[in-house]
């Protein structure tokens, strides 16, 4: 297999882990949390900045979402998300020690920048942690609690059945571990960092491949997966540029949320 075709695995194994770590928050316990790509654009620029600080970083990010989880409303609560992109996009462009709107290149021992075999063990042991952690969710009794507490958000007798705060804030510190691994890895391959990490297009573009694959482990995560060959395959097969393929990617499964929200009421309700 050539570094091309490579190149796409590890980049489709990168952007499936993120997806599927977001649906844990929003397809799982209904958290209406849009801001996956916050940390790890956040991680990744860890690959300059230093560890420690950004862990502090991420730290005060995670509590901050995980405080504002019941008393801010869903619509409220995704606003706030997707507003701290902007925010933190803002603020990444305003550090000229580190490249300022225009970002600068990345230096890491460990994975060597745009060398897809570097980064390969990496991308397959993220990608296998997330796909593990969703099966253990619809598959063991930590599942079940999860559905409860999926559930006492509308239900006020689930309320009392489970732990919700308790469960919210792992799954949180879960999916906050998960994104920052994989920021950092993605971060430390492509070899350079800039604002554009925290672009909220791309926010959405993660968001629309979240709530289509649903809680569904093995379809779901195919499907992930499938989102982000579909640019490359097709602008190889067909000749399309990439840009337009994924925009072609976008309408057709924008199309496909609409679709399963007319049936079910709700995207995110197919079970695997």
């Amino acid at each position: 297999m050539n570094s091309a075709w490579l190149d796409i695995v590890v980049r489709t194994l990168l952007g499936s882990t993120l997806v599927m770590a977001q649906a844990i928050m929003l397809n799982w316990l209904r958290v209406p949390f849009a801001a996956i790509t916050l940390f790890a654009g956040i991680a990744a620029y860890a690959t300059v900045a230093g560890v420690t600080p950004v862990i502090v970083i991420l730290f005060v990010v995670t509590v901050g979402f995980l405080v504002l989880v019941r008393p801010l409303p869903r619509d409220r609560y995704l606003l706030l998300s997707l507003a701290s992109l902007a925010l933190a996009r803002s603020i990444a462009g305003s550090l000229r020690g580190y490249g300022g709107e225009l970002g600068m290149a990345t230096s890491t021992t460990w994975i060597a920048a745009q060398v897809p075999k570097s980064a390969m063990p990496y991308a397959i042991a993220l990608f296998l942690s997330a796909f593990l952690v969703l099966l253990l969710l619809r598959h063991s009794e930590m599942g079940l609690a999860v559905d409860v507490a999926r559930a006492a958000g509308t239900e006020m007798h689930a309320a009392s059945m489970s732990p919700t705060g308790i469960l919210t804030a792992i799954m949180l510190a879960l999916v906050a571990v998960l994104a920052s691994l994989t920021g950092a890895v993605q971060g430390a391959y492509t070899g350079w960092i800039d604002p554009n990490l925290f672009r909220i297009d791309y926010a959405i573009t993660l968001l629309v491949a979240t709530l289509v694959i649903g809680r569904m482990p093995v379809r779901g995560t195919l499907l992930a997966m499938s989102f982000f060959l579909f640019p490359d395959l097709f602008s190889q097969f067909f000749g399309y540029d990439h840009t337009v393929s994924a925009h072609l990617r976008e309408i057709f499964w924008g199309a496909a949320i609409i679709f399963l929200a007319g049936r079910t009421g709700s995207p995110v309700r197919g079970e695997a």
